[in-house]
């Protein structure tokens, strides 16, 4: 695992104990990586694999459609953009708060 090793050890015994961590999200947490796990290996990609592009039309394609999804746009209600660097942003922004 990519991380320190005591985070996975006594801190983590520590965190059931202090009943800060529920087994049940240990639980679930475990499972997730487990997942995880196989479904990188049902990929049959070997573990050591050498690193290689699929550029292709499609590709491009589909990276454009996915692109041009996650754009977003903004009304300037009462004029407030463009944004001014020295003003601080006083209402943080909510999901909920955004109109769909």
């Amino acid at each position: 695992m990519p991380a320190p090793s005591n985070w996975r050890g006594p801190l983590l015994q520590h965190a059931l104990s202090a009943n800060k961590v529920t087994r049940k999200t240990l639980t679930q947490r475990a499972r997730a990586v487990l997942g995880l796990v196989n479904r990188c290996a049902a990929s049959n990609i070997p573990e050591n694999a050498t690193e290689k592009t699929n550029d292709t039309q499609e590709t491009a394609a589909l990276l454009r459609k996915v692109a041009g999804d996650a754009i977003v746009l903004m009304k300037n209600e009462n004029g407030v953009l463009p944004l001014k660097k020295n003003k601080s942003v006083s209402t943080p922004l909510h999901r909920n708060s955004i109109p769909y």
